[in-house]
């Protein structure tokens, strides 16, 4: 019985001391989180400060930023107004511009319309007389050079060159078809080189122009005659100074003026 009771002691003593360890751990443990926690708090609030900062500091950059971009919407508005008033202004002042081209332009038309007819005017009374000074001109110089090669015919013949007088007389008479006295002359010239077929194509051209001439007529009828007998240049040709029978004196002195 006392051992029982001495065992039943010793085991609620032994259950006293496991309780005081027990307790005793589990508050230094308790004591431990508390620590932890008090720790983590602390760390918390310094990091929701840190954030607070932040967020302050970011809060004001973003306040700095919004002001900043209302300023530069402001200045680029303004500047937009700016530029659309001057794009008006310009566009006023080039209207005026255009308006006083178009006023100038006209005007500089009728002042050269005016002086173009004004410049026309004096050039064209100016050069009618020149212009019939140069056809006078002209004219004699084509006379002189006919008469000049009616002249060296003339010699050619007087030198027995009946060949060479015939080309120059023909040219004369195709560039004036009308010339009685050159025909006549080429004729002549014809007959002399015995050139009868050419002689009365010549003759009858002539006659085309001045049907009703004798001296034409004469001449066919005495190269008709040369054809009868035979007879081939066997005419004799003097000198214009001294002219031939079978050319009329009249043709002579018109071919030599």
């Amino acid at each position: 019985m006392s051992f029982l009771t001495i065992l039943c002691l010793l085991g609620v003593i032994g259950l006293a001391v496991y309780l005081f360890l027990l307790q005793r751990k589990t508050e230094s443990r308790i004591d431990a989180l508390n620590n932890f926690l008090d720790a983590l708090d602390e760390k918390l609030s310094h990091s929701s400060l840190v954030q607070d900062r932040k967020d302050e500091e970011l809060k004001n950059r973003t306040t700095v930023i919004e002001e900043k971009i209302g300023q530069e919407k402001t200045e680029r508005d303004e500047s937009i107004a700016s530029l659309l008033q001057k794009a008006e202004r310009l566009a006023e002042a080039v209207e005026r511009t255009d308006m006083s081209v178009v006023r100038f332009t006209e005007s500089l038309q009728e002042t050269l319309t005016t002086t173009s007819l004004s410049l026309t005017e004096k050039i064209q009374k100016e050069v009618e007389p020149i212009s019939n000074r140069l056809e006078e001109f002209s004219a004699t110089v084509e006379k002189v050079a006919s008469r000049n090669e009616i002249h060296l015919a003339l010699e050619y013949l007087a030198a027995k060159k009946p060949e060479q007088a015939s080309g120059i007389l023909h040219k004369l008479v195709e560039q004036n078809p009308k010339s009685l006295s050159t025909r006549l002359l080429c004729i002549q010239a014809d007959i002399q080189r015995g050139n009868l077929t050419l002689a009365t194509e010549v003759a009858g051209q002539g006659l085309v122009h001045h049907p009703e001439n004798g001296d034409l007529q004469a001449a066919r009828c005495q190269i008709y005659r040369l054809e009868k007998t035979g007879a081939n240049g066997t005419h004799s040709w003097r000198h214009p100074s001294k002219p031939s029978r079978t050319i009329p004196a009249c043709y002579l002195k018109e071919l030599c003026s």
